[in-house]
């Protein structure tokens, strides 16, 4: 027989169609939240963490360093907007003494407070921990952005990060996140506070639907191969 009936030139093209369709969905991958610190990492790679340690306040506790044209830590830049200014501070006052972290000032309302720019165009990883030094209900909106100042997603933690421990909230996306805005929807006189934020590349594990498009791609290719070598040659079946 000249052909492999298992491979039919018309289910060898299906199965391209299909890998293409299956390569093509997860190139266009959504936005994805985590919300805790081990699947986030298990997801991503190359991950540098800034804790604020050692940066802007002197000494003593509550006490801070203000910046009111913002500051740029490890490539990443934070910038107060709406009228707030960025400030890192010891975190006696907002229910983290002994701590470093950063915030902002602001009595500018439900409008965005925080803005946070990533590095060399933006990463495809990015996350931080986060909580309220209040319990009067704000709860933080957070807004990712690409390059092109066009949005990639809204996103609302929830109320258990008011006035209680440090919550984490990561994202990976397909599309470079150039920027993060961040502000609240309750309070309008309260600031959410930062630590360990963290910035890293998206590394996503092939999902199982991919990796079986990819075998029987990799299998008709192998044994189409193995048939080609084991064929007489013209020369040979001549004589």
């Amino acid at each position: 027989m000249s052909g492999d009936p298992a491979y039919t030139p018309k289910m060898r093209a299906n199965l391209l169609i299909l890998a293409l369709g299956v390569l093509q969905a997860s190139a266009l991958a959504q936005v994805v939240q985590y919300a805790d610190r081990t699947t986030y990492n298990l997801n991503t790679s190359g991950n540098s963490i800034t804790t604020f340690e050692g940066l802007g306040y002197t000494s003593g506790p509550a006490t801070g360093t203000p910046f009111p044209t913002g500051v740029t830590i490890a490539g990443v830049t934070y910038l107060g907007i709406n009228n707030s200014e960025v400030e890192i501070i010891e975190g006696t006052n907002v229910g983290s003494p002994g701590n470093t972290v950063l915030t902002t000032t602001s009595t500018q309302g439900l409008a965005p407070r925080l803005k946070i720019s990533l590095a060399n165009g933006g990463a495809t990883a990015f996350a931080f921990d986060v909580r309220y030094p209040f319990n009067q209900g704000p709860i933080s909106q957070i807004n990712l952005f690409d390059s092109n100042n066009a949005s990639l997603g809204t996103f609302v933690l929830p109320a258990s990060t008011i006035n209680g421990t440090f919550n984490f909230i990561g994202f990976t996306s397909s599309t470079q996140i150039a920027y993060v805005t961040i502000g609240n929807t309750g309070l309008t006189n309260t600031d959410a506070v930062l630590d360990n934020v963290t910035v890293g590349n998206f590394a996503p594990v092939p999902e199982p639907a991919s990796l079986c498009i990819l075998a029987l791609g990799s299998g008709f290719m192998v044994r189409r191969r193995v048939r080609k070598m084991s064929r007489p040659s013209a020369d040979a079946s001549s004589h």
